[in-house]
């Protein structure tokens, strides 16, 4: 990297968060990293959100607000990205909020391997609703720093090993490499941008100092019907496996894509079965899928078997999981 710093242009989409949207944009406009462009982008929200957005752009002109109908936050991110002036891009949900080094943090970790990495990843603590730390790693060495190629961070990241995850807001983007996020989805959408976005880049640098906050909170996607949640998170899987095929992903990524599809389909099988919702068909659909991705992820005698226990039924599901439930509290 150049000497002299880069611009960053930090994107915030903006709905329903008058409640956390200040500390928010308090946490951008104090940090270390001073060569910043803070893009608010409300997305339309009935509250008080856009207005506080205002406010703080008369205080900071570093601030730029766009007001646009609610078309959701896939348009609002790209709005942002389409006015970014910035080299480099990151993304800040507005309920959550940041150390004041998280910018200079993943600066130094985009630039510490002997050739700059496209993208950058710090680690991430869970917060609740009032802000108060609920969990962080265990790694948090700010000094621990790997550099991976394309095809490792595809599959780190499809395992969700070495703390890599399908988030975007803890990570910095060099802007040329950059798709964009599929408009229209609820849930899935940063999941698609993901594994695009590590399809482009050349490298990728993970550092484990954790330095975003991430606000855990009861609405939101949460509150979508299973089904529905089904529709989406399918729509996402298959986004995926096209910009794997097109990308010509080797057969060690293609395998981890398996595994995120059973894991996924356990997930949801997870959701039917300690959940109301009860549908014959909609049960059926889920055991189908996960008999098959078993063996597509554990292959020859190993997948057969599992498919043939996975074939039980309801009642089997519903001890199994209220069982590992249990151990988990």
């Amino acid at each position: 990297m150049a000497d002299s710093k880069p611009l960053i242009s930090v994107v915030v989409p903006v709905y329903k968060v008058e409640k956390y949207i200040a500390q928010c944009i308090e946490s951008i406009t104090c940090q270390s990293y001073r060569e910043i462009e803070i893009l608010l982008v409300d997305d339309g929200s009935p509250d008080s959100s856009g207005a506080i957005c205002d406010e703080y752009a008369k205080k900071d002109p570093r601030i730029k607000v766009f007001h646009c109908p609610n078309r959701g936050v896939s348009c609002a991110r790209n709005t942002g990205l389409s006015n970014a002036s910035g080299s480099l891009v990151s993304f800040i949900d507005p309920d959550d909020f940041i150390d004041s080094d998280f910018l200079d943090y993943l600066y130094t970790v985009m630039a510490s391997s002997a050739e700059s990495a496209d993208i950058a990843y710090c680690g991430f603590r869970r917060v609740d609703e009032e802000g108060k730390f609920l969990s962080e790693p265990r790694d948090t060495n700010a000094s621990h720093i790997e550099t991976f190629s394309t095809e490792e961070a595809l599959i780190n990241c499809l395992r969700a090993r070495k703390d890599f995850q399908m988030f975007i807001w803890n990570g910095l983007f060099r802007k040329e490499a950059l798709p964009r996020f599929i408009e229209g989805r609820t849930i899935g959408q940063d999941q698609d941008f993901t594994i695009a976005a590590l399809i482009r880049a050349g490298k990728v640098n993970r550092g484990w100092g954790v330095k975003y906050s991430y606000r855990v909170r009861s609405t939101g996607s949460k509150s979508l019907n299973l089904r529905d949640r089904m529709h989406y998170q399918y729509l996402a899987l298959d986004d995926i496996r096209h910009h794997l095929e097109n990308a010509n992903a080797d057969y060690e990524v293609m395998d981890a894509y398996c595994e995120r599809c059973f894991r996924m389909d356990l997930g949801l099988m997870e959701r039917y079965a300690t959940g109301t919702e009860k549908d014959r068909e909609l049960f059926r659909s889920l055991q189908s899928r996960l008999k098959d991705n078993a063996r597509k992820t554990y292959k020859g005698l190993k997948g057969q078997m599992l498919a043939f226990l996975l074939g039980a039924g309801e009642p089997f599901y519903r001890i199994i999981f209220t069982t590992i439930r249990k151990h988990r509290k």
